[in-house]
């Protein structure tokens, strides 16, 4: 953990941009920022607290396009999403122990049908876009998302099936 906290501060360090030349006297410490953290480990696999932040935006934006509110405290709706993202990490751990492969090929054409869909649903790729940024995602947000849950979906069936 002290391994990863240090690395989180190089990194915060590197990211910030290069050191410029100051006149003697004026240095000012530049306190570290948080660039990511994990928020859970599941079979080896770390679960970020960026993973959980877009979890949590995708899902209000498919609670509001379906014109539904979310009504739940925050602290609920992540705990919630983390519990989802806990649930996918060990399915998925549990396919690959019994040799479930998923195509890429397969779960590429999957997503896609996926998005032409939202697309469709909205009107248009723009008003989609728009309706995402409204709800602070991009559209590459969103579809990784359904990537994953696709990629879950294809898991659970063929395990079901096996």
């Amino acid at each position: 953990m002290v391994r990863i906290a240090f690395l989180s501060l190089v990194i915060a360090g590197l990211l910030s941009g290069p050191a410029s030349a100051q006149e003697p006297g004026s240095e000012t410490l530049v306190s570290p920022r948080l660039v990511d953290r994990i928020v859970a480990i599941v079979d080896e696999e770390a679960i970020l607290l960026s993973d959980l932040e877009r979890e949590i935006e995708t899902y209000h934006f498919e609670m509001e396009s379906m014109g539904q509110r979310v009504t739940d405290p925050d602290g609920v709706v992540r705990e919630k999403m983390l519990d989802r993202l806990i649930e996918v990490k060990l399915l998925v751990a549990h396919a690959k122990l019994q040799g479930i492969v998923i195509n890429d090929d397969e779960l590429s054409r999957s997503v896609a049908r996926v998005m032409e869909d939202m697309i469709e649903r909205v009107g248009t790729r723009r008003e989609l876009d728009r309706e995402l940024a409204r709800s602070g995602m991009s559209y590459e947000d969103l579809e990784a998302r359904q990537r994953e849950l696709v990629r879950s979906r294809m898991y659970t069936s063929r395990l079901v099936n096996t």
